[in-house]
């Protein structure tokens, strides 16, 4: 029994723990697996031409961005999405090409997974325009019976204005055809009345712009209706005239009533049988230039115009002769180290200096000119300068001549060049000692009594210019130039008037009738004869002659192009410089000094990819460490390179971006003056926070100046798809006026209240800040009301 008992107790104590142990492990909830993080519904619901929108779900909360290329292969761009996580993500990739086929795949990642979607494809489709042609420059021309309606749209679109006594209009005139200069002509109206009217411009995309109400009044009169079309001020009417070239000749008008107009020509004595003919809008002054004519040609022309009414008037008989039989009939020559020699815009035929081998000159087109001898055999020498090289000349005996070049009959032309002066010698030539020309830096004249013309220094001020063209015909200049600082000086003469500048800016004129006459004297540069005398001391670069009359735009144009396009540390892609010794140029690949100088040096001056001289060259790509963007340092900044596309246009690899901290990314400062090859125009870029920058382009040299933190060497040359990823700024404001102005063109409105503002869509954003010298250069067009 006892043994019994004792079993019992023992089974029954197992029980009891064993029933324990369960109630312990009862109260422990299992365990639930985590369930794998999914990408679900993946699609492509938005696509234009530049965009695409990805959109995707997760099954959870999850960070989003998604990888894409051209290539399936290589998924070489990155995005992230902005913003808290969520389980429903969308995310747009910008800066796309036009019909093309790209791959993407989307990546979500959470605490304790990541998920990658299958790649998928989509194809962007053509260029899309969803945007309304800008109008401006409207004006009305009234008669007693008719109203003609001008303006101007930014690009090609149709015409139509709406017309009546009331608002409501009534009545409509159109033109379908494609322009962007419009030109309608309302008739039928009654003398003395006032109409409403506006205008509507319609793209071939079908966006359509309209403008606002506005008021003409018709004249009380028809006397302008009924007289009869005058033409007169015809020119050109003389051999000498200024808008006669060799292969060239501008024909201006004007006639009494707005008309358009035809130039019929051809050889004197033979028959006129080339018609060249004006294009809109009609006015009271027109002017067509012919070209492609015969140097030493006499051409004769008949004008011809048609007025608003059909009324139609033709001209007697004029002629005009081209110029021509100059031995030396150039545009422009430089001193340039045969690097950088500009494009037609400065001329058609171009000659330039090759150091190291002597002083070679060349026609591109017309074959040799000849060899700049330098006086003595070893001056002047090679020196270092903004441009690259320029030449220096001693003060002593240092000159160059280029013999015999005939230069008679040339009553127009312009001598510019960069000019460093290092002292002043004030002493008199000894054989002449009323001359009142010191430190010459250029000269054609032997004799004083043929053809001369010389650009130096004026002996009384000693560091003002002076400039004498023919006997008798000299101007002294105004501004004082400094010792040992690089300035642009030009030297222009016309037959009419002689002009001096300084660094692009107007410093003197005079009333001038100097034509040069036959005159076999040496062209001579660092001295003001052929035989030496009055020698310079400095350095002289960019030298050029024209055989024309520059215009003060063309020499402000010369100096802003010369401005941004001095060297600022790297040289163009293909040259290595030597600057010792007689050291030549490196040609594209490789180059080689000799004489004293460096020596075997790589011509290699690119530093990534297959990158071209068109474009600032680049040191390096960046991208800031955890973000899809890459950026370009140039000259020491960094520029947002706008996608794959642009990066091919660079000929950038991908292989070269460099990740970097937030600190070395900061460090760089950012782009923001910038160019494209294809255009001088500088633009500015304005930062918006987290909006997309806006860009503006600096309309003349004075504008840019008048900004203290502008630079030329601070201007970059981009490619179009990257200065096309900036909006235009259109609404513009100074620090010194609250008041805010449309931009329109080169014409700026005053937007007059806050209800305006708003009521033509416009944001507070959108507004930059500009230069009060900025400003004053646009024209005052109509309030927005």
């Amino acid at each position: 029994m006892t043994y019994f008992k004792r079993k019992k107790s023992i089974v029954l104590a197992m029980v009891m723990a064993l029933s324990g142990l369960l109630g312990i492990f009862s109260a422990i909830t299992p365990a639930q697996a985590v369930e794998p993080l999914q990408i679900i519904n993946m699609e492509v619901p938005t696509i234009n031409d530049v965009t695409a929108t990805i959109e995707w779900e997760t099954n959870r909360r999850s960070d989003a961005r998604v990888e894409y290329g051209q290539d399936a292969n290589n998924l070489n761009f990155t995005l992230s999405a902005a913003g808290p996580i969520d389980a429903r993500h969308a995310i747009t990739i910008h800066g796309l090409l036009p019909e093309t086929r790209y791959y993407v795949r989307a990546i979500s990642r959470d605490a304790s997974h990541v998920v990658l979607s299958e790649i998928i494809s989509f194809e962007t489709v053509d260029i899309l325009d969803n945007r309304s042609p800008r109008i401006s420059k409207v004006q009305v021309h009234t008669t007693g019976t008719t109203a003609t309606v001008q303006w101007e749209t930014d690009e090609p679109a149709d015409s139509k204005v709406i017309y009546g006594h009331e608002e409501t209009y009534g009545q409509t005139r159109r033109d379908s055809r494609k322009v962007v200069i419009h030109d309608i002509t309302i008739k039928g109206l009654a003398p003395g009345n006032t109409y409403h009217f506006n205008i509507l411009s319609k793209d071939p995309d079908n966006n359509e712009s309209r403008f606002f109400d506005q008021t003409f009044r018709t004249l009380i009169s028809r006397s302008i209706d009924l007289s009869e079309l005058v033409l007169f001020a015809i020119k050109p009417v003389s051999e000498n005239d200024v808008n006669v070239s060799d292969t060239t000749a501008n024909i201006s008008w004007r006639t009494n009533k707005l008309a358009k107009g035809r130039v019929i020509y051809g050889l004197a004595g033979g028959r006129r049988n080339r018609v060249a003919q004006t294009g809109a809008p009609r006015d009271h002054f027109q002017s067509l230039t012919l070209g492609g004519l015969q140097p030493g040609t006499r051409y004769e022309y008949e004008v011809e115009a048609t007025d608003i009414f059909n009324k139609r008037v033709r001209s007697e008989v004029y002629s005009f002769t081209t110029k021509g039989g100059n031995d030396l009939d150039i545009d422009v020559f430089q001193i340039d180290n045969g690097q950088r020699i500009l494009g037609a815009e400065f001329g058609s035929q171009q000659v330039f200096f090759d150091e190291g081998s002597g002083f070679q000159t060349g026609f591109f087109e017309s074959g040799a000119l000849g060899s700049f001898v330098p006086s003595p055999p070893d001056g002047p020498t090679w020196t270092a300068s903004p441009w690259g090289q320029a030449l220096a000349f001693d003060g002593v005996n240092d000159y160059l001549r280029l013999p015999g070049q005939n230069v008679s009959g040339l009553n127009a032309g312009s001598i510019s060049l960069w000019l460093n002066r290092h002292s002043i010698d004030n002493s008199s030539h000894p054989d002449h000692p009323d001359w009142e020309v010191i430190d010459g830096f250029f000269s054609k004249q032997h004799n004083w009594v043929n053809s001369w013309l010389v650009f130096g220094f004026d002996k009384n001020t000693q560091n003002k210019l002076r400039f004498q063209v023919s006997n008798g015909n000299s101007i002294r200049g105004n501004a004082d130039l400094p010792l040992n600082d690089w300035v642009q000086v030009v030297a222009t003469w016309n037959g009419n008037e002689m002009r001096l500048y300084v660094n692009g800016q107007p410093d003197a004129s005079a009333a001038s009738t100097a034509v040069l006459g036959a005159d076999s004297a040496d062209l001579s540069i660092g001295a003001w004869h052929e035989h030496g005398g009055e020698y310079l001391d400095g350095a002289i670069d960019n030298f050029r002659f024209y055989t024309y009359d520059l215009s003060a735009t063309e020499i402000a144009n010369l100096y802003a192009f010369d401005q941004a396009n001095r060297y600022t540390g790297s040289r163009p892609a293909g040259f290595a410089l030597f600057t010792g010794g007689q050291g030549g140029v490196g040609g594209p690949g490789s180059g080689s000094g000799t004489g004293n100088g460096a020596g075997n040096g790589s011509g290699a001056g690119q530093i990534l990819g297959t990158s071209t001289f068109d474009y600032t060259q680049s040191s390096k790509l960046i991208r800031l460490a955890g973000t899809p963007d890459i950026y370009t340092i140039l000259n020491g900044q960094k520029h947002y390179v706008s996608g794959p596309t642009s990066m091919a246009v660079y000929g950038y690899s991908f292989n070269d971006v460099v990740e970097v901290n937030r600190n070395e990314f900061d460090g760089y400062p950012t782009v923001r003056l910038v160019k494209t090859p294809d255009n001088s125009s500088v633009y500015f870029l304005y930062e918006r926070g987290d909006k997309q920058w806006l860009k503006l382009a600096i309309p003349s040299p004075t504008v840019f100046v008048s900004y203290e933190d502008n630079f030329w060497g601070n201007v970059v040359t981009i490619n179009q798809l990257d200065l096309n990823s900036y909006p235009d700024a259109h609404l513009l404001r100074t620090d010194e006026d609250p008041g805010v102005y449309q931009l329109e063109g080169q014409t700026k409105r005053l937007i007059t209240s806050e209800d305006a503002f708003v009521r033509n869509g416009f944001k507070t954003p959108e507004i930059v800040e500009v230069s009060p010298e900025h400003m004053a250069y646009y024209e005052l067009g109509d309030p927005i009301q």
